[in-house]
Parts: structure tokens; sequence; C-alpha cells
């Protein structure tokens, strides 16, 4: 996966700020930071993490998977 791709799954997951995709996947934002702008490459557990909130997206259950992840 590269940068742009996930730069690209961020946008379209709707998280206007890297902090929000951060939060999203459980990483710190300096590692996220670092995916987005290629200056690390993404490990293969974060590109399945990518991959399955696109995939809770998709079924319509983002907001709900997020309110659950909070607690």
């Amino acid at each position: 996966m590269t940068a742009e791709q996930i730069k690209e799954a961020r946008e379209y997951l709707g998280f206007q700020f890297a902090t929000d995709m951060a939060k999203g996947l459980g990483v710190d934002i300096g590692t996220y930071h670092k995916w987005e702008n290629d200056k690390r490459k993404i490990p293969a557990v974060g590109i399945r993490a990518i991959k399955a909130l696109v995939f809770i997206k998709d079924a319509g259950r983002l907001q709900e998977f997020l309110s659950v992840a909070d607690t």
C-alpha cells in the first residue's frame, strides 16, 4: 500500500485529519504521519487494519465501530 493509497483511504473513510485516522487505527499520530508521508513503510498489520476499516464503512457500520472502539 502506497502513501497515496493510505491518504485516499483516510479521505474515503471520512477522516479529515490524520489524527482521526491514527485514532481509528489505534496507532500513534507520529507513526501514522510517517506512513502517509512515505517516511516509513506501513506494516502488513496496518494495511489489514485500513482494509478492515474500509470494509466496515462499506457495511455502513463505521461510526458504530468507532464509538465501540472508544470504550
